[in-house]
């Protein structure tokens, strides 16, 4: 009976607690008497541990997110702007004698008012930057100016974090700049030049110029940055505004607009100016015979060959081409480049003879003519080539190239294969040294309180317990590594207090940090995603670089001037097709050597679709990582009569994006060209393909080696931490006996 009261007593001790209890587990203290609790409460506890977790982790990631990612600034339009400049707190500069001092003294006159001079954006700039560091309290200064010049600007080094430039819609845009050249207007070759600025802009040449650019904005202005920090944001002293001595400068930069009725009565401008300026055009061409019976060939008739036989010959290079002749009804036809070719010979109305090329796209030889493909298209043996075919000069010699409809970069491919090293710093990733040496920076608090709680508290309370107090390092260092201390409750209230605050900002910094070291663990590290990484791996004679062999990259490489491309070409080695090098990527753990292949992006994308990103690596689209731009076209011979209807019928597609249409079904069917007889096991593997991607990643023991090893260390301190307490154990115990002996 004795011992029934007392278990009663303890289930009503629990029932009055469990708020208490919850609060414990939701700060992820463990309650040890919950073998007490009855069934009831057990399984809610349960439940309540269960979404604990759950919640833990939303709050760490979030948490986590928030605090990594910058906030942005609140002025992103022009009325905030406006109303920031009516109440004198921004000073606005720009170049009034441009066209942006013109359309504010127009349309934005209340912006117009608060506006300053500049001469030049990067002058603006440097003022602006200059004066925020200076002083930072002061008055406010924004830049305007063209988007691309001001994301040109904030490209350069740690200018990031002091330009902010808002995101682009119609509520930050003062107007809409249209750049382009100006001729004179007797100017002959206006139509020559109009026509290849649209083939640049289309393909997408002019787009990868800027981005050059960027990136060489960003290496020059980290150079100037890392040679001379303290100088860098120095203006020159010619430059003067008035000398606003009590002025600062805001870290933003403003092009913003949310006059939405303006913009669309611009709009309408513009669509009326167009439809003018294509009447006009369309009657001038009307006149003119030659180019009145172009169009009336080109697009009103359509042009009909009359089941005509064409010989277009061809190299397999996935995902541009993949052609097996089995039977004369029986061919396997793939790739985009057979895709375009097929549809032209519906349109157009004739037949395909395909030959092969054997995987040579031609070079010159020494009799100054040229072999495979480009040659049977010089000696006229052929109509058209297919195959990924690049564009260059030599080629375009002898031959005539249609509309490029694919611009492709050449870049490498890498094996995944992870290293064998340990890095036993990735577990100091999560937190940056000034946070580590903040948590020091707390514990030396810890200790400086309890020196203040000893030498002086202490004297005037001589209840007060010790024993908490000389351990208050001990238990603030087990509650840091989430070890519970369970006298806490007989403590003073102050010191629940404090280790209460202490226990909540454990929880944040473990949970950002298991957050943080997971990922980081769980993500592969591919070391290899620059040019110049590879360069100096291939001059370390660590990776062989493989480039087929006949085609355009060879002599790329080989006649190129630059270092990284030579340190490349001199480790070649030229294999016969991209299919070879990706099975030598794949098989080099077992030969002992690594490679890398070197060919267009979209075929090793094609092929990493297919093999899987587990086992090959292509480093992400970006300047640093690629060699040169790649413009795909088909070639024709120099006297092939429709080649006006083809290169326009191309354009078309190009433009409709049924090309791209083409290459992302190409991408996504993974097929090689060795598995396409077999197509009942090709369907089953696709599905196992599916499935695979559906289902979510698991950790492995490769991802968590550095856990495990850590582990075993530390196992290890505390075994050899054990023997020698023990023999000194052993030691007094044997001392003791000789004693009393």
């Amino acid at each position: 009976m004795k011992n029934t009261g007392k278990k009663s007593l303890n289930h009503h001790h629990h029932r009055a607690n469990i708020f208490y209890i919850a609060i414990r587990l939701l700060l992820k203290q463990p309650y040890q008497q919950l073998r007490w609790m009855k069934k009831l409460e057990k399984f809610c506890l349960i439940i309540w541990c269960m979404a604990i977790i759950v919640l833990h982790i939303l709050y760490g990631t979030f948490l986590f997110s928030t605090l990594t990612i910058p906030t942005k600034m609140v002025i992103d339009t022009v009325d905030k702007l406006a109303e920031e400049c009516g109440q004198n707190k921004i000073i606005i500069l720009t170049q009034l004698n441009s066209a942006n001092g013109k359309i504010l003294l127009e349309s934005y006159r209340r912006l117009y008012d608060y506006t300053e001079n500049s001469d030049d954006d990067e002058l603006a700039l440097n003022l602006l930057i200059r004066q925020m560091n200076y002083s930072p309290k002061a008055k406010q200064y924004a830049v305007i100016s063209y988007r691309k010049t001001l994301q040109y600007y904030q490209n350069g080094g740690d200018e990031k974090q002091l330009y902010y430039i808002p995101p682009n819609h119609s509520g930050s845009s003062i107007s809409m700049t249209w750049i382009s050249f100006p001729f004179r207007n007797d100017f002959k070759y206006l139509q020559s030049f109009n026509k290849l600025l649209s083939l640049y802009k289309s393909s997408g040449l002019i787009k990868h110029w800027f981005e050059r650019e960027k990136m060489k904005a960003n290496k020059f202005r980290s150079l100037m940055i890392n040679t001379n920090k303290k100088q860098q944001y120095n203006v020159p002293r010619h430059y003067d505004y008035h000398d606003h001595k009590d002025d600062s400068v805001y870290a933003i930069i403003r092009t913003s607009s949310t006059n939405l009725q303006m913009l669309f009565q611009m709009y309408l401008t513009f669509n009326t100016i167009s439809i003018l300026m294509c009447i006009i055009c369309i009657h001038e061409k009307w006149d003119n015979r030659k180019k009145n019976d172009f169009f009336h060939n080109a697009i009103i008739m359509r042009l009909n060959l009359e089941a005509k036989t064409l010989i277009v010959g061809y190299n397999n290079d996935l995902p541009y081409t993949s052609i097996m002749i089995q039977s004369l009804n029986n061919d396997r036809l793939f790739g985009i480049d057979t895709s375009v070719i097929r549809t032209i010979a519906e349109y157009f109305n004739f037949t395909i003879k395909f030959i092969d090329c054997n995987n040579i796209y031609g070079y010159r030889l020494s009799n100054g003519s040229f072999n495979g493909m480009i040659g049977l298209l010089e000696t006229e043996q052929i109509d058209l080539g297919i195959g990924g075919v690049m564009m260059n000069y030599e080629r375009n010699l002898v031959t005539n190239h249609l509309y490029t409809h694919l611009i492709d970069y050449v870049t490498f491919m890498t094996s995944t294969a992870k290293q064998s090293s340990i890095n036993y710093y990735s577990l100091l990733k999560p937190f940056t040294n000034q946070v580590w040496m903040m948590i020091l920076a707390i514990f030396f608090l810890f200790y400086m309180m309890k020196q203040i709680r000893s030498n002086l508290i202490v004297k005037y309370q001589r209840y007060f317990n010790d024993y908490h107090n000389n351990n208050i390092i001990w238990i603030s260092l087990g509650l840091f590594f989430r070890q519970p201390y369970h006298p806490l409750r007989s403590t003073h209230l102050s010191f629940k207090i404090m280790m209460s605050f202490w226990i909540l900002s454990v929880l944040i910094l473990s949970t950002m940090y298991g957050v943080f070291l997971s990922s980081d663990l769980a993500i592969a590290n591919h070391y290899i995603h620059t040019i110049q990484h590879l360069a100096d791996e291939c001059h370390s004679q660590n990776i062989i670089p493989l480039i087929q062999a006949n085609t355009s990259a060879i002599k790329t490489f080989s006649m190129s001037k630059r270092k990284d491309f030579q340190m490349i070409w001199q480790k070649t080695q030229q294999i016969s097709d991209t299919e070879e090098g990706i099975q030598m990527i794949i098989e080099q753990n077992l030969n002992g050597k690594k490679f890398s292949l070197i060919t267009t992006r979209y075929s090793l994308q094609y092929y990493q679709c297919h093999y899987g990103k587990n086992l090959l690596y292509l480093p992400p689209l970006q300047f640093e990582s690629s060699f040169y731009p790649f413009l795909v076209s088909i070639p024709v011979r120099k006297s092939f009569e429709h080649f006006q209807s083809f290169d326009i019928l191309i354009f078309y597609l190009q433009s409709s994006g049924l090309v791209q249409k083409w290459l992302r079904d190409e991408l996504s069917n993974r097929q090689s060209s060795k598995e396409m007889a077999k197509i009942s096991k090709q369907n089953n593997q696709f599905i196992d393909d599916a499935v695979e991607q559906i289902s979510l990643h698991q950790y492995t023991y490769e991802e968590f080696k550095l856990i495990f090893l850590l582990h075993i260390w530390c196992i290890t301190i505390c075994m050899a931490i054990f023997i020698i307490e023990f023999s000194l154990s052993i030691r007094i115990i044997i001392s003791n006996l000789i004693n009393k002996r």
